[in-house]
């Protein structure tokens, strides 16, 4: 259950920076209407400006759609990492594919900073391998429970998926 809130943490640990890395201003007053302003054509929220006055602005001029784009790098590595990390698992035994998942997917959250100031598009592919390792733990962990726990009592094992909960 810890790896697995370490590995949750982790996962979201740059959604929560990237607030600090950007540079606001350089987002236009335009898109911040255009996201704040309701169907009904309202004004945007007054707090928006002020949060973004007093707040220090980062040294990365990325806008939402570059934002998201290197956010979703992780979710391509973990989407494709699915199968082959079962077919891992059932070759090489869950204990070992979950531990270095949880390994490699630390040591690139750890280089990442530093891809970063190579280029923007390094510290994608950095996202998407971290994305990669990670998703072998997910098969390695099923093939725990399976393997580990008896039958009648695999619902209580599978009580290790609620890690991500200990972050809240």
């Amino acid at each position: 259950m810890l790896g697995m809130a370490i590995l949750y943490a982790l996962r979201g640990n740059l959604s929560i920076a990237i607030v600090a890395m950007v540079n606001h201003t350089a987002i236009s007053q335009y898109n911040l209407s255009a996201e704040f302003t309701s169907s009904a054509k309202e004004e945007p929220c007054d707090w928006v400006d002020e949060e973004m006055q007093d707040a220090e602005d980062g040294e990365l001029n990325w806008d939402s759609t570059y934002q998201a784009f290197i956010l979703s790098g992780f979710f391509y590595g973990y989407l494709v990492g699915q199968i082959p990390g079962g077919i891992l698992t059932e070759r090489f035994h869950g204990k070992l594919v979950f531990g270095l998942g949880l390994l490699v997917t630390a040591i690139f959250t750890i280089v990442s900073p530093f891809t970063l100031w190579v280029s923007g598009e390094l510290f994608f592919v950095t996202r998407l391998l971290e994305g990669l390792a990670e998703s072998v733990t997910t098969p390695a962990l099923q093939y725990m429970i399976t393997r580990w726990a008896p039958l009648n009592e695999r619902n209580r094992f599978s009580g290790m998926f609620s890690g991500n909960l200990l972050q809240n």
